[in-house]
């Protein structure tokens, strides 16, 4: 049975998921960002639920297929959190980034045994998200997330870990209709603040739904010339020195976290490759 303890910590982490769901999802749209970067291809991430939970609920629900478990430690003794991958999510990534179409419906992978390539490429996955949840820290105060490699699942059934609550977010990659598999991300509830300021406490904070906490988070601004289909033979035949045809000529898209923002006319400005700005996207 819960000791009361715990009791009252699960009543305030309760109360603070409006806070801890914005949270995630400033997280979330930073590494949609990433991955626009190194696949050039817009994947969506959404935050489809934000809840209370503990790790055996999470593993027996979302990951009883199979899971690739990821570390992330939190600093100044807290517990670490974790990374939760089904690998058929990792299939479809790994897919993308060789260039396979997102629309494309993939097969269902039994889950096995990584290859070296695959475990490199879920550690830059959770490296990505580690450094995104720093950034996006719901307190300017908050610690240093470091990825600490990936462990094995049997963490899961860990009996230290397995009874505490955690924040879970579980990120839904893909477009909705297509889509590539789950993430959650889990992080122990005392890790992030979650109480209630007292009458005492003076400190100023913005009002609610201000966005002057998002104003200082770095966005990435990606500008897509085209958009091409190549075969991964035609891929793997292109050498240094040769040409690729763009097809005619159009505005190139400024795109924000995979969302187009402006049409514009690449060239040069002091020198330096630049964009003109001509209109924004409707």
């Amino acid at each position: 049975m819960p000791s009361p303890l715990i009791n009252h910590r699960s009543r305030e982490a309760n109360a603070a998921l409006p806070k801890v769901e914005t949270f995630f999802q400033m997280t979330a749209a930073r590494l949609r960002a990433r991955l626009v970067s190194r696949s050039a291809t817009d994947i969506p991430v959404r935050v489809s639920g934000v809840e209370v939970r503990t790790l055996t609920s999470i593993a027996e629900e979302e990951f009883s297929e199979g899971v690739i478990v990821g570390e992330i430690r939190l600093g100044n003794g807290l517990p670490p959190g974790l990374v939760l991958i089904q690998h058929n999510l990792l299939t479809r990534l790994i897919a993308v980034l060789l260039g396979e179409d997102l629309d494309g419906g993939g097969t269902l992978s039994q889950f096995r045994t990584l290859t070296p390539v695959e475990e490199r490429i879920a550690g830059r996955i959770c490296q990505d998200l580690s450094a995104e949840l720093e950034r996006c820290w719901p307190e300017p105060s908050g610690p240093a997330c470091q990825f600490n490699g990936l462990v094995s699942p049997a963490v899961l059934s860990d009996p230290m870990r397995v009874s505490a609550p955690v924040f879970s977010a579980m990120l839904d990659f893909g477009k909705a209709g297509t889509a590539l598999g789950l993430m959650a991300v889990a992080l122990p509830v005392a890790a992030l603040p979650v109480t209630t300021p007292t009458r005492r406490d003076t400190t100023v904070r913005s009002a609610p739904g201000s966005l002057d906490r998002m104003m200082p988070v770095e966005l990435e601004v990606v500008v897509e010339l085209t958009r091409l289909r190549l075969t991964v033979n035609a891929l793997r035949a292109l050498e240094v020195g040769e040409i690729i045809s763009l097809g005619a000529r159009r505005p190139a898209v400024v795109k924000v976290n995979g969302m187009p923002l402006f049409e514009s006319e690449p060239g040069l400005s002091a020198g330096v490759r630049s964009v003109r700005l001509l209109r924004r996207c409707r």
